[in-house]
């Protein structure tokens, strides 16, 4: 049986449970689409992480968003690229962890990101909306070889072009694994929580960049941000035109990667020797040095890949470039980021429009659980 159209920005919206449907995927594909309307009610944003669980509580009502707590769970290892590799240990640890930080709400948010979700833009002619799916489908099927079975199939029409003198439709496609989003609806519901959503991290921050209207202060409202999530194990970079998702990739890069990088370097562990915060991007002793050479390499990667999506068309540029996560505490990285790829970058450390009851400082550690509280 065919899945149904489903806009991007609807997918975001949905119960996860209409999604799910008490794990039978089939008849959710019988059944009219639920939007989740916002809950004036807490809920609490769960953002799976390589190393951490970035948990967030807050409420988004009559279009005003309240954060109270922001708390980090290290999982040990617990999820690898998105999937859940101990259930068991992970459901004991959150259920603990939620409970001695006193987060009392019980509707859960799910953020996840992994490189098995595949985000991709594709051109295909116009068809009506009942034949779309099966376009989309034998497009996707000339260079993924995957079950399609196994998949949701979404998309979002971006654009309307015109490519050798015909007219095709841009379109924004993912490909979901449903095992992957069926593991951590049961999890949370082990967990005691409700399943009330599920996100992608680059629609967390699209959410959140639109809210707190980050185009402010860049020259250019209509122009192109990169928003560059460093974690431990990925690097998530997603860039938005004009409001809307252009471009989403993980790179095998990060805080790991950068620790692992040093201690070849310095025969030392940068966990035992330096803090990320102490680091000196252009001091003289060896751990320092070993840190830049590190960062040198991640930039390297982050660039290659800006410039492949600048190189897809002509005209796609990048115009402001935002980071946040845990590896950005080094200081002055947004702007040595910025003279070596040579776009203004800025750490994302303020949110217009937010009200907060924990210290500004936690933002660039906790953005996508906090734009995922957001339900436009």
């Amino acid at each position: 049986m065919e899945d149904k159209k489903l806009d991007l920005r609807e997918l975001m919206k949905l119960d996860i449970k209409d999604i799910f449907n008490q794990k039978n995927f089939s008849k959710w594909r019988k059944k009219k689409i639920k939007k989740v309307e916002a809950l004036p009610k807490l809920v609490v944003s769960l953002d799976f992480g390589s190393e951490s669980i970035k948990v967030v509580e807050g409420r988004y009502q009559k279009n005003h968003l309240k954060i109270m707590k922001c708390i980090t769970i290290p999982h040990q290892q617990c999820i690898e690229n998105g999937m859940i590799t101990n259930e068991t240990k992970l459901i004991a640890l959150l259920t603990e962890q939620l409970k001695a930080h006193g987060i009392k709400a019980k509707d859960a948010i799910c953020i996840i990101n992994s490189t098995q979700i595949i985000n991709r833009e594709l051109f295909v002619m116009p068809v009506d909306e009942e034949e779309m799916d099966t376009v989309i489908r034998y497009e996707i099927q000339q260079f993924l070889p995957i079950n399609m079975s196994d998949y949701l199939i979404q998309y979002v029409v971006l654009d309307e072009v015109v490519i050798n003198e015909e007219k095709k439709l841009k379109l924004n496609v993912i490909t979901f694994p449903e095992k992957i989003a069926l593991s951590y609806y049961e999890l949370l519901k082990k967990c005691q929580l409700k399943p009330y959503a599920l996100d992608l991290s680059y629609n967390a921050i699209g959410k959140l960049a639109n809210y707190s209207n980050l185009l402010k202060g860049v020259s250019n409202e209509e122009g192109t941000l990169a928003f560059v999530d460093i974690g431990s194990q990925f690097i998530d970079l997603s860039i938005f035109n004009k409001r809307n998702i252009q471009f989403t990739r993980l790179i095998k890069s990060g805080s790991t990667a950068i620790e692992n990088r040093v201690s070849e370097l310095s025969n030392l562990s940068i966990k035992s020797t330096v803090s990320f915060d102490q680091v000196d991007l252009y001091g003289e002793d060896v751990e320092s040095r070993a840190v830049v050479a590190a960062v040198d390499e991640m930039i390297y990667e982050l660039v290659r890949v800006i410039r492949f999506y600048q190189n897809k068309v002509v005209g796609n540029s990048v115009d402001h470039i935002y980071i946040f996560g845990g590896s950005t505490v080094i200081p002055g990285l947004a702007d040595y980021i910025g003279l070596k790829i040579g776009i203004p970058t800025t750490r994302l450390e303020k949110l217009t429009g937010v009200s907060l009851e924990v210290p500004d400082e936690n933002i660039p550690f906790y953005a996508n659980a906090i734009g995922a509280i957001i339900r436009l």
